[in-house]
């Protein structure tokens, strides 16, 4: 485009002579030259100026020679023998005069349109120049070359917008731009998450492995035995113990499907899913108010569906058909109290826990103080007084209220959850059994290696010793644990001072002398760990009594899961404080061992059961057992009539007979509160 500028004013021959063609081919180039000028934004002022002279002085060259031309026609024309080819009237003097004139008054005021123009031009250069050095040199100079490039004149008839109107929107956007970029990252950061929609859901590629648990169908009687001082047996305050199952007539029509026992309180669920608790309710473990040696129905949960109930020391946890999750009470450290949660000390009704409420839970599982719920995906959350790690998350002292939020453990593809009093269980979809918690009996059940001989298991760790088992169900006591598989089979290990995990006692000292010669043989090699045998009161490595050592001075415990001996085919079991409760799947018959000096094995003695044993009893001969629960010092069955003695009425023994059928003597028969005889 410059070039043929160049060439136009370098030829007067082919400019016309006439003032309009002259006046429009100069405008013509300036409209040319015009488009050109921002291509060289970026140079520097001097040589834009050095343009505008240089341009300047063409143009007075140009004027120059076309003057001398016009000069030189008028010569010709006055030769008197000049013949011209038109004849024309010569003018006058006054119209050349005239003219020449105008022709003088044109070249000033031409000059001065140049020099306004060119001083617009050079405001303009500056304003460009001013916004471009606003902007950061690389992006703006790319943008505006990129934006600014030369491009062909249109030949269009179409009047153009004005380029000057373009440029400076170009320059105004391009900030523009950048500054609503950095608003929307700010915006970003400082916006809150949106709040979750109070529906489930479920992550993209999760899978709901785990089926929602029904609410039970069959109804049955709440039979109860052991000792009952803080109400738990639900027969008035009249009654402090009984040696013998006995039926809690207060609930026979209420239609009870399912129990769950804690230390010293008990909950059940009506057929409906209705909730009623009696015992301990100190710290309103019960979830109402009124008596507490009776049951009664669990207040402020109208139109509420429970389908499941699990009870710890002074915490209540139940669980809805919708997958919500209800808790009441309190939870308590070795300071005492700790709390419920977020300034509440003690929760004296149901409150669903709102962490949770937009998580599908189908299993829940309690500790003495801690909780632990497992989702339809898979995923375990864990809740509660963390002092012993049965969090399976490391809890500061300082900040030890961090703990009753739950929170989700690492583990996927959970199909089963447990609890023990102070440790806790998930088994995987693979079978893989992962403990974590207190320790120090060995109820973890991990290996020397994995973490066997520690007295705290801080983080899930698996149990090698069971791999290929298909386990369906764990449960753990104060410091024992027993794991069930698909075939009937228990598993025990733990704590075997008061018998808690039905071994024989030979087996028990077995173990023990497995353990002074594996000690001989570290202390020769100087690889020994001191092995504690003080008493202990915070649940460090240490026995609880001295009776909890064998005749070489070890604990009686079980470090490594063994299978129970000498039982049938078992059907359900549960794990008490420091003893246990399992049906038989053939005959629905009730078998027991463990600590008994609260008579809660249902024996009639206040002594330890070494290995398992059938119980019997006038109340529980005629029925087929389906659901046991077990407490601190008290257990609780749920038993139907037997087909035979659903059409056969039970026969009328005389009172040594019935005293003899109860292992009591005649004196030691009484008669409860329903007219019921029951062993005292």
């Amino acid at each position: 485009m410059a070039k043929a500028t160049k060439s136009k004013t370098e030829k007067p021959s082919k400019i016309a002579a006439s003032k309009s063609d002259d006046s429009a081919n100069r405008t013509s180039s300036r409209k040319r030259k015009f488009v050109e000028e921002p291509v060289a934004a970026t140079s520097t002022k001097q040589n834009k100026s050095k343009k505008v002279k240089s341009v300047t002085a063409k143009t007075s060259k140009t004027k120059e020679k076309v003057t001398n031309h016009k000069a030189s026609t008028s010569k010709t024309t006055k030769k008197p023998n000049a013949t011209p080819k038109n004849t024309e009237k010569k003018p006058t003097k006054a119209a050349e005069k005239n003219k020449n004139k105008k022709q003088s008054n044109v070249a000033p005021k031409k000059a001065a349109d140049k020099a306004k123009k060119s001083s617009k031009k050079e405001a303009f250069e500056k304003k460009v120049a001013s916004a471009m050095s606003k902007t950061k040199k690389n992006s703006a100079s790319a943008v505006l070359k990129s934006k600014l490039s030369p491009i062909p004149v249109p030949k269009s008839k179409k009047k153009k917008a004005s380029k000057s109107k373009d440029l400076g929107e170009l320059v105004k956007k391009a900030p523009k731009r950048r500054k609503a970029k950095k608003q929307v990252t700010e915006e970003r950061v400082i916006l809150p998450l949106p709040s979750a929609p109070k529906k489930y859901m479920t992550k993209k590629g999760a899978v709901e492995i785990n089926k929602f648990p029904q609410l039970k169908t069959s109804v049955g009687s709440v039979l109860i035995f052991g000792n009952g001082d803080c109400g738990q047996l639900g027969l008035s305050d009249d009654v402090q113990e009984r040696k013998k199952p006995t039926i809690i007539q207060d609930l026979e029509s209420k239609r009870i499907v399912d129990i769950s026992s804690g230390g010293l309180h008990n909950i059940a669920i009506t057929e409906d899913g209705k909730l009623w608790s009696w015992g301990c309710n100190d710290q309103k473990a019960l979830g109402r108010s009124g008596d507490e040696y009776v049951p009664m129905p669990v207040e402020g949960v109208d139109g509420l569906v429970f389908v499941k109930v699990s009870c710890g020391d002074s915490i209540s946890v139940a669980l809805t058909n919708e997958g919500r999750v209800y808790t009441w009470g309190t939870y308590r450290s070795s300071e005492g109290i700790l709390g419920h949660s977020d300034g509440t000390e003690v929760q004296s009704l149901p409150l669903m826990v709102d962490l949770l409420s937009n998580i599908k839970i189908c299993d829940i599982a309690t500790g003495v103080d801690h909780v632990l719920a497992l989702s339809v995906t898979g995923d375990v959350f864990c809740w509660g007084n963390g002092q012993q790690h049965q969090l399976g998350r490391k809890v500061i002292e300082r900040r030890k209220l961090a703990g009753l939020h739950p929170q989700k453990l690492s583990l996927k593809g959970i199909k089963l959850i447990g609890a023990g009093a102070y440790h806790s269980f998930a088994v995987s979809v693979k079978n893989e059994l992962f403990s974590w918690g207190l320790n120090n009996f060995g109820q973890c059940g991990l290996n020397q290696g994995s973490g066997g001989d520690e007295p705290v298991v801080e983080v899930p760790t698996e149990v090698s010793s069971l791999a290929g088992q298909d386990i369906v169900k764990v449960s753990g006591g104060e410091h024992h644990t027993i794991v069930m598989n698909s075939k009937g089979e228990l598993f025990a290990f733990g704590r075997s001072d008061s018998f808690q995990t039905g071994l024989p006692l030979e087996t028990i000292e077995k173990f023990a002398r497995e353990k002074e010669e594996e000690l001989h043989k570290s202390e020769k090699k100087n690889k020994s760990k001191a092995v504690s045998n003080t008493d202990s009161e915070n649940n460090e490595n240490a026995t609880v009594e001295n009776t909890a050592n064998t005749s070489t001075g070890f604990k009686k415990m079980v470090p490594v899961p063994s299978q129970i001996p000498n039982l049938p085919e078992i059907d359900n079991f549960v794990c008490g404080s420091n003893h246990n409760l399992a049906i038989s799947k053939s005959d629905k018959k009730l078998y027991s061992w463990g600590y008994g000096d609260m008579l809660q094995c249902g024996n009639g003695e206040e002594e330890d059961v070494q290995v398992p044993t059938l119980v019997t009893g006038k109340n529980i001969d005629s029925r087929q057992i389906y659901l046991v629960s077990a407490g601190g010092q008290h257990s609780v069955i749920l038993a139907t009539l037997s087909e035979g003695a659903l059409n056969k009425p039970a026969p009328t023994p005389a009172p040594a007979a019935t005293a003899a059928a109860d292992g009591q003597p005649e004196s030691s028969v009484v008669s409860n509160n329903s007219g019921e005889s029951a062993s005292a």
